[in-house]
Order: C-alpha cells, then structure tokens, then sequence
C-alpha cells in the first residue's frame, strides 16, 4: 500500500487540526498513533426524525481470503442499512477505498500478521454524511457523521478472544474509554462490534445496561462489558426488544451448532436510546462466519415542547434590592449547614435545590406580557 499525505481540517470529536500520515498499519498496545482522517463538509445528513435507516455489525471471520469481500457485499445487498461495521477482517495497514459505489475504511495491525482488524462499509448516505474518522489500531476505528439533529459518532470494535489475558481485556477497554471520553456530550453514541463477552439476562441487576429480553448467562467478560455500559450510560440494544425467535437474539454459534451465543452487540448512549426503534440478528445471511449480522433501526427523536408551555424565569431584578439579597444570601446559608457528606452529584442536587428554593420564596417569577 503507498503511504500518502493528506492535509486534513479537523471536525473528529474536537482533536487538532493535523496532517494525518497514512501509513501500512497499525498495531495494538499503546504508543501507537491513531490515523485520523476528516472529510470535507457536507450537507448531507445521515439519521433523520422521519425516516428509519440501519446501522449493523457482522463479525465476517476474513476478509483476507480471494474473493471474500465481493461475497460480503452481495449478501449485504438484500438487506437495508447505512452503516456495517466489521470485525476480524484481517487485512493489515490502515486507510480507505472504494468497491461497486460502496466506501470502505479499515485498521488493522502495523506488523503484516493477517489477525484481528475492523472496518467500517459505508454506503452513499453515509459516505456523503461522513466528518471523518480515526484508526486507532486493530481493535478499535470511529467515525462521525452529520445528522438532521446534530452529530453521531459511530465504534467499531473488535474485543480479544475468552483466551486473551485480563491484562489484554483491560488494555482493551481502557482504550475504548479513551475514544469514548472524546466524543461530545450530545452525540448520538453508538459502540457496536463482537465484544466476547456474555452479558445474560439479569435486568434487575443490571438495569440501565440491558433490557428485559437478554439472551443465555452472563460470564466474567460479560460483567466487564456490562460494569462499562453502567459507568458511560450506554444501553445494550440486542436486549431490549422482544423476539419472536432466538435466532434473532443470538449472535454466534459453535461449529456442531449446539452452543449459541449473543456476544455481537449495537450500544447506544442512554440520551439516545429511545431513537433505536429495533434491534435484531438475520442468520440468513452468509459469507462463512459462525457470526450472525445484527442490524439495528434509527429514527431520531427529539424532546416535544407542548404548544403554549412558557419558560418561567426567576424575577432576578429584585436582588438589586439590599433587603432581598440579605434574605437570598441566609437562606442558602441555612441550607449549606444541611450539606450531604455523601457523592459529589449528591452534594451538587442539594446546592441546586437549595437555589431553587430560596428563588422561590424571596424572588418569584418575572411576570409574563
């Protein structure tokens, strides 16, 4: 592959404007620079509040292999969607291409082994819609896109194998923290990919993580998953919808076909969750993986306001009058000496009620025309 330059005007998740090197690979670990590549704006948009597009995740096994992703790309053909992200296609280097009008960006290893690698197939919506996009080895690429109401930003991710070490698996996700913790607040935030792990059905536990319609036990790597969805408050998708089948639940099979798995997950940020209108595995579709495609449905939607509804606004006029400020001031005083000792968002609802509360009984609203 040649390495090639290219002059890059930075809109990925607020990072610097760079020259981004792109070079043959990219391998795991730290130390390694992420590739980062920022298209030119456009505006186009990809999710929309009236029309449901697909984003899915498909762990294809190779890619490598003559042939394999034209067979890839006809069994996708059947199906709607915008967005595939792809695991374990074992091509190494990173950058992207063009095949039969679809784009395609990739990262894999940086030292020529044919093992691990993602990838992210965008059809002509996405493409057009695409900011940019990192390569952040062989585990791990994102992207982000214009939207009809902001921005999203899209992971794929390829977890290590039930044989790796936990050393291996806490490198992982430390890394998947880093590129989460850079993506804005009020992004649509979707982490999908084969994760390894087993996240079972306890709802009740882990409520807020899962939904009710989870799928076989819950293993070590599956509490690792579900304790990061917790901290970040992402929502697993798989598991919130009712199946009329398994086989739209689980997502991996063993080679007898006696074991099944859900181990391939579509995670959406909690803000978010409510615009994934449905979220399944097709095993129809076949390029050779014991891997089932998962697609999940988006239709964006926004908080309605009520016609009429009126934002009331605190008469703040009346602290310019001593009296009124004296009160406002012992009133809070009153109530910091009731301050909690327990967790700074405990701490922060008191000092906010507290305001609320003295602006209530000294203030009051401003009066309306």
């Amino acid at each position: 592959m040649a390495v090639r330059n290219v002059n890059t005007r930075n809109d990925v998740n607020r990072a610097s404007a760079a020259t981004v090197k792109q070079s043959p690979a990219f391998g795991r670990g730290r130390g390694h620079k992420a590739a980062q590549v920022v298209t030119k704006r456009n505006p186009c948009e990809l999710f929309s509040c009236t029309e449901k597009l697909f984003i899915g995740t498909w762990n294809i096994r190779t890619l490598f292999t003559a042939g394999s992703l034209d067979i890839l790309l006809y069994q996708l053909h059947d199906y709607r969607w915008s967005i595939v992200g792809l695991a374990e296609t074992r091509w190494t280097g990173a950058g992207e291409f063009t095949k039969d009008d679809y784009r395609i960006i990739y990262s894999g290893r940086k030292d020529d082994k044919h093992q691990e690698g993602v990838a992210l197939v965008l059809r002509k919506d996405a493409s057009n819609a695409l900011l940019g996009y990192k390569c952040l080895g062989s585990r791990i690429i994102t992207a982000r896109f214009r939207t009809s109401v902001g921005k999203a930003t899209v992971i794929q991710v390829y977890a290590p194998t039930s044989v790796a070490s936990d050393e291996e698996i806490d490198e992982f996700y430390a890394a998947v923290q880093e590129s989460v913790d850079l993506v804005p607040n009020r992004d649509l935030l979707i982490i999908m990919g084969d994760l390894n792990a087993k996240v079972g059905n306890d709802w009740n536990t882990w409520n807020g993580a899962i939904g009710k319609f989870g799928y076989g036990e819950e293993n070590e790597r599956g509490s690792k998953l579900l304790e990061f969805c917790q901290s970040n408050n992402l929502r697993i998708m798989n598991t919130v919808f009712q199946q009329r089948k398994d086989n739209r639940k689980w997502t991996w099979t063993s080679p007898d076909g006696t074991v099944k798995n859900m181990i391939d997950y579509i995670i959406v940020n909690s803000r978010w969750r409510s615009s994934i209108t449905t979220c399944r595995s097709f095993h129809k579709a076949d390029v050779g993986t014991d891997h089932q495609l998962v697609l999940a449905g988006i239709r964006m939607k926004l908080r309605k306001i009520e016609r009429g509804q009126v934002l009331k606004k605190f008469d703040v006029d009346k602290l310019k009058e001593e009296g009124t400020t004296l009160k406002f001031r012992e009133l809070l005083e009153e109530s910091s000496h009731n301050m909690p000792s327990g967790t700074v968002e405990d701490m922060w609802r008191h000092i906010k009620d507290s305001y609320i509360t003295a602006a209530n009984e000294v203030l009051g609203y401003k009066q309306g025309r």
